[in-house]
């Protein structure tokens, strides 16, 4: 038994964190009441701490591969849909709508396979699904219609 510092009464040590003179409704409602003024803190912390902190993830994940691929595995959605959000700023069910929309078909070749989302890297707006291969060809052209249409041009003198 342990008598929490800050409501004073006395409860099981499961009450408490480890080395923790307060109990966990205590902790909680503390974070709550103050989440604001404790998220400047760490920010301001980590902006005069980044290459050490950096440094600390970097050490931990390296020790700990097990702990990353376990959490990666049981957060994938949550994990696709950030990266989705981030990159594309669409989310997962709108990802999904896209794959529907072209049938789960590559928007040039029309094969089914794994699709990617095609972006014009200027304007970041989202043309489409295209399979890897596809996107690479674009990729490989500049994403320049000339050069894609003196390939057509090439491949279409070349079988006569």
């Amino acid at each position: 038994m342990k008598k929490c510092i800050k409501c004073k009464t006395l409860k099981s040590n499961k009450e408490f964190y480890k080395n923790s003179f307060k109990c966990k409704f205590c902790v909680s409602l503390y974070y709550k009441l103050n989440k604001d003024k404790i998220n400047t803190r760490q920010r301001k912390f980590y902006l005069l701490n980044r290459k050490a902190c950096l440094k600390r993830v970097k050490n931990y994940q390296k020790s700990h591969p097990e702990v990353i691929i376990k959490y990666l595995k049981e957060h994938k959605l949550h994990f696709k849909n950030w990266c989705l959000k981030r990159k594309y700023g669409i989310n997962l069910e709108e990802y999904n709508c896209m794959i529907i929309k072209q049938h789960g078909r590559c928007a040039i070749c029309n094969k089914k396979r794994k699709l990617g989302i095609d972006h014009n890297h200027k304007t970041k707006e989202i043309r489409g699904m295209l399979c890897n291969q596809c996107n690479q060809m674009i990729g490989m052209a500049y994403e320049n219609k000339n050069i894609l249409l003196k390939a057509v041009k090439y491949l279409s003198n070349k079988r006569k």
